[in-house]
């Protein structure tokens, strides 16, 4: 009895307790089926992203763009990677190969079976000179030939003579192993056709290693993945050249007028005495300007007067013809921009000057000059040019202080260009003409021994490049003639001393800021074509629309006709920095 209820007891407690928890499992099944929805997507994603293994298969045709090497169109010999890419990529516009070579061994072979696919590339002896093996020739035989591709491929093609048997074709990429797939030659030189699924590649190795120890076989031609030419280089080198010559322009036209303020400072420009004391007839001590020294009705005006500094006397000699003579430098670099690469930038010139007081205000003169520049671009590409320049100006000083100068100058440009084309390099030589003018105006203002100098400017500049031809490996490019027009603004400032006295001598010391606007396009672009590919226009580095000019120099009058000057500029761009100096000395004869 007491057993039975027992046991009653506790199988209604049981059932009670599995009622329970059957209520509380589908409350928890339903608190969490969001948390399982979420787990399911979680987990499609993340299969969804798995790696798939990069496998490698024979197809019956290549479905991507390619570039068929026949070598029945190479004379047979000695051959090169240039001339292959030169024949088969450059007509296309497509990137060549950037590696061919036959690891050799020890034998030679005839070319006299298997010969449907005609005339071979081999190696022609043991140190791997590329050549052109037709039937029946001999070559050296190679343990395997390695193909480096212009770009990451999918798909590759190629033939296989004097050879029946296993072949194996291995895919790198980035110097790693990929996949290798083996298709037989018995019988048949192909064409054999390969795809990489879930992969790609940009090296091949074909070899019949290791399943076979012969090495007596030949490649009759490829199939190779095109990649359009990336020829952007051809035509975005004249254009960033383009911009370093307007900032060469630029440069010149800034130390001429620092030149010309010193100049004028020294000769005393807008000072009727001191124009006098210059003019023809000098004699030391003084002269009677009238007819004779009995003759009253004349002023009395001496000729012949000395300045005098702090240290030393000068006098303004007074010949027909004064002038300057200095060697400058420049280095800086550009940031690329745009794609077009970036440079970094050398000029050494040297420039010389003749003026002659046209009166108590003027100065009128000539200058010109030479130098030699040199750009190297961040892809490797390489310029130097070379200009010569000449040039007239006319500056003005009154007694007021108020100064104009305007200044023009025409130059000769001869470049010389390089650039990496695939495994070789296109070489260009052309010439070009640039003209230039500047127009100045400015405010002298005498302040505590200092003499402060706000000016404003306007500078033009037209630069022209002949059209040219490159010439050297495959992807060698026509240029079209070029026009690149520049028209800065600039507002600036010139403090300069008085003289101080220093080793017997009179030294002038001098600052300047600008600011430098450029109100055209502050890049070029130029149009060029490679075979017969379409043309195509592509914009060279911008140096930078706003500039920021900063200076410092000096001058020092220790004899009585020379003079010796030096001036440093910073010139900071948006997007470059240029480093300039230039010093010499000026002479009176």
């Amino acid at each position: 009895m007491h057993i039975g209820i027992f046991a009653q007891i506790t199988i209604s407690n049981f059932k009670q307790g599995t009622l329970h928890m059957q209520a509380y499992r589908r409350r928890l099944k339903q608190y969490l089926k969001p948390l399982c929805g979420f787990g399911l997507a979680l987990s499609g994603i993340l299969g969804s992203n798995s790696v798939a293994m990069a496998q490698l298969n024979q197809i019956g045709s290549l479905t991507v763009d390619n570039v068929e090497l026949d070598f029945d169109l190479l004379t047979p010999g000695p051959t090169s990677l240039m001339t292959i890419n030169d024949t088969f990529f450059m007509p296309q516009g497509a990137t060549g190969l950037e590696g061919l070579s036959f690891l050799t061994r020890t034998g030679t072979g005839n070319y006299n079976f298997q010969t449907g696919a005609g005339a071979a590339i081999a190696a022609l002896d043991g140190s791997g000179q590329l050549g052109i093996i037709p039937l029946n020739g001999d070559f050296n035989e190679s343990n395997s030939a390695q193909l480096l591709l212009p770009g990451e491929s999918t798909q590759f093609g190629f033939f296989v003579g004097d050879w029946s048997g296993a072949f194996n074709i291995t895919v790198r990429n980035n110097g790693t192993d990929v996949d290798t797939f083996q298709i037989s030659s018995v019988g048949n030189p192909g064409p054999f056709f390969v795809e990489l699924e879930n992969g790609v590649f940009d090296e091949v190795i074909l070899s019949a290693l290791p399943d076979n120890s012969a090495a007596n076989w030949v490649l009759p031609g490829f199939f190779i993945q095109s990649f359009a030419m990336n020829s952007d280089s051809a035509a975005q080198l004249p254009s960033s050249l383009a911009q370093v010559g307007v900032q060469n322009g630029t440069v010149i036209f800034n130390q001429l007028a620092t030149r010309l303020h010193g100049i004028a400072g020294a000769y005393g420009l807008g000072d009727d005495f001191g124009y006098s004391a210059t003019m023809p007839n000098f004699e030391s001590g003084f002269q009677l300007a009238g007819d004779s020294a009995d003759d009253l009705s004349n002023p009395l005006v001496v000729r012949g007067q000395c300045g005098s500094g702090c240290c030393s006397d000068w006098c303004a000699y007074n010949s027909e013809w004064d002038g300057w003579a200095s060697g400058y430098g420049i280095g800086g670099e550009v940031s690329s921009t745009g794609g077009a690469a970036g440079l970094e930038y050398r000029t050494g010139g040297a420039q010389v000057g003749l003026f002659k007081r046209a009166d108590a205000d003027t100065l009128m003169g000539f200058f010109g000059g030479t130098s030699f520049q040199q750009a190297d671009f961040t892809d490797n590409s390489r310029a130097d040019v070379d200009s010569g320049t000449i040039g007239g100006f006319i500056y003005n000083q009154d007694c007021s202080g108020s100064t104009w100068m305007v200044a023009a100058n025409f130059y000769h440009d001869s470049y010389r260009t390089s650039r990496p084309v695939g495994a070789g390099t296109a070489y260009g030589s052309f010439d070009g003409i640039q003209q230039g003018i500047y127009a100045e105006r400015g405010q002298i203002l005498n302040y505590c021994g200092y003499q402060v100098l706000p000016k404003v400017a306007l500078q033009q500049i037209w630069l022209h490049q002949d059209a040219y031809t490159e010439t050297g490996t495959g992807g060698a490019a026509s240029v079209a003639r070029n026009d690149t027009n520049s028209l800065r603004a600039i507002a600036g400032l010139d403090v300069s001393t008085d003289p101080i006295c220093f080793a017997g001598g009179d030294v002038k010391l001098n600052a300047s800021g600008q600011y430098m606007y450029e109100t055209l396009d502050d890049s070029t672009s130029a149009t060029a074509s490679v075979g017969a590919a379409p043309a195509f226009t592509a914009r060279g580095v911008s140096f930078g629309r706003s500039w920021g000019v900063f200076g410092t120099g000096f001058s020092y009058d220790r004899f009585d006709r020379v003079s010796l000057y030096g001036n440093y500029d910073l010139y900071i761009g948006e997007n470059s920095t240029f480093h300039t100096a230039d010093g010499g000395v000026a002479v009176n004869w």
